[in-house]
């Protein structure tokens, strides 16, 4: 039943064994790249309505790594995958402010560079990418079955990254190498159209995505050559990131850059 299903769930995240993992984009370069941040957390209240750090809240653990670092005019930022072992109200967006580093958009608990953040992201950057439990099963009750649920960025905060950000390649080649592909998948073209299509056209499909990939990735890695060997200032380089968004294709902006001779 509905109950029995919503019991086991609780009972799971009161054993910390239910696994939810987010991907948020942060102010600054948060390092090291790999971390846990233990701050008990205050319930919201009269007195605190948006919930707080605090010696007499409740137990709460997040743990971080760092997919990859990206920059702009407005400054530098930290692309993390995010796991919480409690679930309290805030609780990731509290943390990462804690440690200096807010979740971008967060007006909440960055009102200063709201403004600012807007012109990055339409909205909170942070999304809900994977859930692991195990779910009751009425075939044989003592061996629940394990779920596991994972899902892409939304296309407004992926394209956040791709068009209002450079990504740092230099500075993300620190990181370790299964971060970096997660991230590379991240910002790859969705896959969406591929899983909806019929089944005799999938493998077509499938290779046209390879190709989009490759050059989709190949004409961010000519961008941001041809950025840092030109030397161009801050105010400059948002100019140039304009100017290529403006092609029709990642084929065009390669191309266009490719005149340049980056290679």
């Amino acid at each position: 039943t509905s109950k029995a299903a919503s019991k086991h769930i609780c009972q799971q995240i009161l054993d910390k064994s239910l696994v939810k993992q987010y991907v948020g984009l942060c102010h600054g370069i948060v390092k090291p790249g790999v971390g846990a941040f233990s701050a008990p957390l205050a319930l919201s209240s009269a007195d605190r309505p948006l919930g707080a750090c605090s010696t007499e809240g409740r137990e709460a653990v997040t743990r971080f790594r760092v997919l990859g670092y990206f920059r702009s005019q407005r400054g530098s930022f930290s692309l993390v995958q995010v796991q919480i072992d409690h679930g309290r109200q805030h609780q990731i967006r509290l943390h990462m402010s804690a440690l200096g580093h807010p979740i971008v958009a967060d007006g909440r608990y960055n009102p200063s560079k709201a403004k600012e953040d807007a012109a990055i992201s339409p909205r909170l950057f942070l999304h809900a990418c994977y859930l692991r439990c195990t779910l009751p099963s009425a075939a044989a009750p003592k061996e629940p079955e394990v779920f596991a649920l994972a899902c892409h960025l939304p296309p407004d905060l992926k394209d956040a990254l791709i068009t209002e950000l450079e990504f740092e390649r230099d500075m993300s080649a620190d990181l370790p190498a299964e971060a970096r592909q997660l991230c590379e998948c991240l910002l790859a073209p969705d896959q969406e159209a591929r899983r909806s299509a019929p089944s005799g056209r999938r493998s077509q499909l499938c290779k046209e995505d390879l190709e989009e990939l490759h050059v989709s990735r190949l004409a961010l890695r000519r961008r941001d050559d041809f950025l840092q060997r030109f030397g161009f200032n801050s105010a400059e380089r948002a100019e140039v990131i304009r100017i290529l968004q403006k092609l029709p294709s990642s084929k065009d902006r390669s191309s266009a850059l490719q005149q340049f001779r980056v290679f």
